[in-house]
């Protein structure tokens, strides 16, 4: 099998194209998933749930996983995610299909496929740095970014139409046949070797864990940078982990026009993507951070939030994934060029801790602020109503609106903020490219 293996950017595009089958059945599960919650609940905070479960695992795991991966083959990481995925999913399906699932199974199901993905993006993001040359960092980002926003496009369109005929088993059984590819197409892949030292010379898991750790902590306009993230991700995930139930609430549970935004979203960030592949993304990384956030924020969130009709949720979801996809792919360029290969399993793990951290404090606290501050204030008669509902409108959904441009408000602060500290706009010039000759800490 050896002469079947693709290396360079060959490899990468099988790599490419496995992860974007298996996020194209994730996406459809998502999408499947969090319309069967609220259509048996009526309620936001057992959607929000679902997302703090599956980001817990990160907080409780994740500065051991990115160690771990530093330690071992990254093929087998990815596969290892890719196949618990595959598990999930057919337990998900035996008890779909015997009418015994219950929310509290799909909550399990996303912490452990939250657990191995602690596992899967510092390995590929790893992955990625050795199989393709520098110049070319931003675009390999731009592409993986491309391959979720492109199954985000079908994904609600196809999940919302078939699970009517085949039901939430039948659509996870798609998932589990995009994890399966996904498992294939890494066999073909030739990855070449992270570190010559062999297991026994190497330093304990703890003492790793502690290098990836300390290599942030001396590098203080990376801790900046990346704090900005740890604002801006509490704020986004504090409102669109709500997407599902706003969008159903204002439409009397219309699961088309939810998946028209969801798929405006994902039309958003592959043109966002697809910008960035074809030019290379701006040259100065820390202006596409902030400037993502700020677009994020303004264009996004809180145009979501305004938004009295379809046409404006369209037009929010669409333009704050597409200034998202600016954040994304330069924010892992710049990393990927200041970390060395070897390292960057443990202090991407590290860094995504730092920018992810509280993002699932803020899934905990988005449906019990819904569900029993905001929306009844913004009912009829609501504390709100009269003061806020020529704005927001009053009655389902509406105070979910309100959180949403809060939201948006705060994530646009945090950008604007981050630009006028020098330490966090100078991150780039501070830190030196990892094969410079020398570096600053």
């Amino acid at each position: 099998m050896g002469s079947l293996k693709f290396k360079g950017m060959p490899g990468f595009v099988m790599l490419w194209l496995g992860q974007a089958f298996s996020l194209l059945g994730g996406s459809m599960a998502l999408f499947a998933v969090t319309l069967w919650i609220y259509q048996r609940t009526g309620q936001a905070t057992p959607v929000a749930m679902l997302g703090f479960f599956n980001l817990l695992p990160m907080v409780l795991f994740g500065l051991f996983t990115g160690a771990l991966v530093d330690r071992h083959d990254r093929r087998w990481m990815i596969l290892m995610s890719d196949l618990a995925s595959l598990i999930v999913n057919l337990f998900l399906i035996a008890f779909a299909l015997s009418g015994s699932l219950a929310v509290r199974q799909l909550y399990v199901a996303a912490f452990v496929l939250g657990t191995f993905q602690t596992f899967q993006w510092p390995a590929t993001s790893a992955a990625i740095t050795v199989m393709v040359d520098k110049k070319h960092y931003a675009r390999a980002a731009s592409l993986l970014e491309m391959a979720g926003m492109s199954s985000g496009i079908l994904a609600p369109l196809l999940a919302g139409s078939l699970l009517g005929f085949i039901g939430l088993g039948g659509v996870l059984s798609l998932t589990a046949l995009g994890s399966a590819l996904a498992i294939v197409s890494v066999f073909f892949i030739d990855l070449p070797p992270q570190n010559t030292a062999s297991t026994a010379s190497r330093p304990s898991l703890l003492l790793e864990v502690k290098e990836g750790l300390l290599y942030i902590l001396r590098r203080p306009p990376l801790i900046g940078l990346q704090s900005t993230f740890t604002l801006g991700n509490f704020f986004f995930t504090l409102s669109y982990s709500l997407l599902g139930p706003f969008i159903l609430a204002k439409t009397n549970n219309n699961a088309l026009a939810f998946g028209w935004v969801e798929t405006a979203g994902a039309v958003g960030g592959l043109a966002g993507s697809g910008l960035i592949a074809l030019f290379g993304g701006p040259r100065n990384k820390v202006f596409g951070i902030l400037a993502g956030w700020v677009g994020v924020g303004l264009a996004g969130l809180f145009v979501i939030g305004i938004g009295s009709a379809l046409p404006y949720w369209i037009l929010g979801s669409f333009l704050g994934s597409a200034l998202g996809s600016l954040n994304y792919t330069s924010n892992q360029a710049l990393w990927q060029s200041k970390v060395p290969p070897d390292l960057q399993g443990r202090v991407f793990a590290v860094r995504r801790l730092i920018g992810m951290g509280f993002s699932p404090l803020a899934s905990l606290a988005a449906g019990p602020l819904a569900d029993r501050l905001l929306e009844p204030a913004m009912r009829q008669g609501g504390s709100l109503a009269p003061i806020l509902g020529p704005v927001f409108g009053v009655g389902p959904g509406s105070g979910i609106a309100l959180l949403f441009a809060g939201s948006g408000l705060a994530t646009a602060l945090v950008g604007v903020i981050a630009w006028f500290i020098p330490i966090t706009r100078h991150t780039e010039s501070l830190i030196p490219d990892h094969d410079a000759n020398g570096e600053c800490v």
